[in-house]
């Protein structure tokens, strides 16, 4: 599916000869799987950063606060804000999943019409980047 995907925001036209052959050797995913993966994929990238940073945050702030305040408080502190952080991360993540999917519809039809990625799908396509190719060919030789 990542090949797919990759081959869609790389080159275009191979994307559609591939997908009009009748040939069932490789099949390459269709446009609406495609966006569904890469949704899957920019959902779990985006979630993971801004965690991160929020995890950053907290504990930056919480360095400062623990010298000025009891420990009790600081618990109590960091519970309300974990709890607050919890609710607002589920009705943040239904919004952004309606979202991205019409940026990524969007995102696409520009794609196809103009040929430039937008900020979605180029991130995608900068992660999909990073994955280590992995090969047979060598194991074939022997």
């Amino acid at each position: 599916m990542k090949e797919g995907i990759l081959i869609y925001l790389q080159n275009k036209k191979k994307y559609d000869d591939d997908t009009r052959r009748t040939d069932d050797t490789f099949t390459m995913p269709k446009k609406k799987a495609v966006r569904l993966e890469v949704k899957n994929i920019l959902e779990r990238v985006v979630q993971n950063d801004s965690f991160k940073e929020n995890v950053d945050n907290i504990e930056n702030n919480s360095d400062s606060s623990s010298l000025k305040s009891d420990l009790t408080l600081q618990k109590e502190l960091q519970m309300q804000i974990q709890q607050d952080m919890n609710t607002w991360s589920i009705n943040t993540k239904k919004k952004k999943e309606k979202d991205y999917d019409k940026t990524l519809r969007k995102e696409m039809t520009a794609c196809e019409s103009e040929g430039v990625r937008g900020k979605y799908l180029s991130s995608i396509h900068e992660y999909l980047l990073t994955i280590k190719p992995t090969s047979v060919e060598a194991e074939r030789a022997f």
